[in-house]
């Protein structure tokens, strides 16, 4: 009887306009139809002479059966439709008699369908912020990119203008002038750093770091990096030293200037966050892969601060961090870099003052570039 009675209201049933997109969701009609009817809908198209070819749909008007037969006589059985408590339209079905077979089974084809067209709302609207959003994200990357350039360009020349009346060519100087030059310098050098780190992340997110794969020992580059890290080592007392059982054979296939990037991120991260003791580095080989690894002697990191260390703009200990300085983006772009090596990145520790932390890269022997996730994603 309760199948009777739904063959018979899927007869009548007129009219859900819920999208104008009808191909897409015509599919989802007609899965309710074999639903109810327990057949094929095609099948029963053709065992059917009354049944309509097709159905109109519209999201935002959903039409009493009666409206849409100019004037005709009024449904057996009618249900509203409600989204979010607002009745947004009708189900409406002319059948031979209302039983109340029939009326349950109308109540249930009526809920499912406001479920249907709330949820196809909800996922327009979802739709619509995500592209909002895609927009909003492309413009900041494009706007940081543009603006770090900007400020880059005189940035530089500040600071060669600096370095040429430091070395006299402008003629003599006093202690006094040498002293404030020599500050200019310092604090130009440092904003420059921050601006190549917020031009390096705008790079990566925009998909526009290119990297230069050449065959290289992983040896000259820590000692490269461990070269330039010594002025901050120096100037806090702090040695840093190159592990005795670091492999100085081991070559690999990567982008040298960027892996010393990395290498001398981590070294002046560790710096920053030591003040005592000494910060080391080296590298093994293992099987087809190497894993470099850099350990101090610092304050270490909590245990459940470990990854968020790598989150942009993202920096654990406040209070230390406005004491050392830095924009928090020394680690994330690490990370991005060695990941687009196809490698990874991590750290190590228990968080106690003293036992430092250990940060490790693992990479290919052969690197395999890898695009940014975003930029894949797009």
């Amino acid at each position: 009887m309760a199948l009777a009675a739904a063959q018979q209201l899927a007869q009548h049933v007129d009219g859900l306009r819920l999208l104008n997109q009808a191909e897409h969701y015509q599919a989802l009609a007609e899965e309710s139809a074999r639903r109810l009817t327990g057949e094929g809908w095609e099948a029963y198209k053709k065992t059917r002479r009354d049944v309509p070819t097709a159905y109109e749909y519209d999201l935002n008007q959903v039409q009493p059966a009666a409206e849409r037969q100019n004037g005709g006589s009024d449904p057996a059985l009618k249900q509203p439709l409600v989204v979010r408590n607002e009745t947004i339209g009708e189900l409406a079905a002319d059948l031979s008699s209302g039983s109340d077979e029939a009326a349950e089974i109308m109540a249930a084809v009526a809920e499912r369908t406001s479920i249907h067209i709330e949820t196809l709302r909800l996922t327009e609207e979802l739709q619509k912020r995500a592209a909002e959003l895609q927009e909003l994200d492309r413009l900041k990357t494009a706007f940081l990119a543009n603006m770090s350039h900007e400020l880059r360009t005189p940035l530089n020349s500040i600071l060669g203008f600096t370095d040429v009346v430091l070395e006299g060519l402008d003629g003599p100087l006093t202690e006094t002038m040498s002293g404030d030059l020599e500050l200019i310098q310092k604090n130009g050098r440092h904003l420059l750093h921050l601006i190549n780190d917020v031009l390096d992340m705008a790079k990566i997110e925009a998909g526009r770091m290119n990297l230069t794969p050449e065959t290289f020992r992983v040896h000259e580059a820590i000692e490269d990096a461990v070269g330039m890290a010594m002025p901050l080592a120096s100037v806090k007392g702090i040695t840093v030293v190159i592990q005795d059982a670091s492999d100085r054979e081991v070559e690999i296939v990567a982008d040298r200037t960027r892996i010393s990037q990395v290498l001398l991120n981590l070294l002046n991260n560790s710096l920053k966050f030591t003040e005592r003791g000494q910060v080391s580095i080296g590298v093994v080989r293992q099987d087809e892969k190497v894993l470099l690894a850099v350990h101090d002697t610092g304050i270490g990191i909590m245990p459940d601060h470990l990854e968020a260390i790598f989150h942009e703009f993202t920096q654990v200990d406040t209070s230390e961090t406005r004491r050392v300085g830095g924009t928090g983006l020394g680690l994330p772009i690490s990370r991005r870099l060695i990941e687009m090596h196809g490698g990874r990145m991590w750290a190590e520790s228990r968080g106690v003052a003293g036992e430092g932390s250990t940060f490790f890269v693992e990479l290919p022997i052969v690197c395999t570039i890898v695009e940014p996730v975003e930029e894949l994603a797009r």
